[in-house]
């Protein structure tokens, strides 16, 4: 048996190189894409090199997905919706701030929302602060308790998200100013 897998994996392991040179020798507008859109991604002397990590380059699996979800998206109103249904959270966030008397508001654009802490503002720097230490762990505790995760405050939706999750997440959220308030962390 163990000759077999050696065999075997001998016999991929060889499949493989010959598999690489074939990729070298290819013509690099082939391997990588069309020479135009390409150069865009080139270095230039003197110039900053546009970024591209290439995570999942070549990977048909993601390719599929791409494709699929390009597809779901042409006609826009999946996004449409979507933007909707943040917009309904973001006021149902804001709603939650004053049913608990708790100074804050929830803003955002097309499927985000940010939670903000205190007084309305439209100073850049604490907007991009969001929600502070240690409220900011205490809040995404009391999230994750009811279900919801949040990113540093913050959340998305997408074309899966419809009003019964908004809805969810807009409970969530008036359960954790309840908890935050039980434990004196906001007014």
């Amino acid at each position: 048996m163990p000759q077999k897998i050696t065999k075997s994996v001998k016999s991929m392991v060889e499949a493989a190189k010959r598999e690489i040179e074939e990729i070298e020798a290819a013509d690099a507008v082939k391997l990588a894409g069309r020479a135009d859109v390409m150069e865009v991604l080139a270095f230039r002397d003197g110039e900053p090199k546009v970024e591209h990590p290439g995570t999942h380059n070549a990977h048909p699996l993601a390719a599929a997905a791409g494709i699929a979800t390009l597809d779901l998206l042409a006609d826009g109103s999946r996004l449409a919706g979507a933007n909707a249904v943040a917009g309904e959270l973001r006021a149902a966030l804001c709603a939650a701030f004053e049913q608990r008397s708790t100074p804050g508001y929830a803003y955002g654009q097309a499927s985000t929302f940010c939670l903000i802490f205190g007084e309305r503002t439209d100073d850049p720097v604490a907007l991009k602060a969001g929600v502070r230490p240690p409220l900011a762990s205490a809040l995404q505790c009391a999230m994750l308790l009811e279900g919801v995760h949040l990113f540093h405050g913050c959340g998305l939706l997408s074309i899966a998200h419809g009003p019964a999750e908004a809805e969810f997440t807009a409970h969530a959220f008036r359960r954790a100013l309840e908890r935050l308030q039980d434990e004196g962390l906001i007014p």
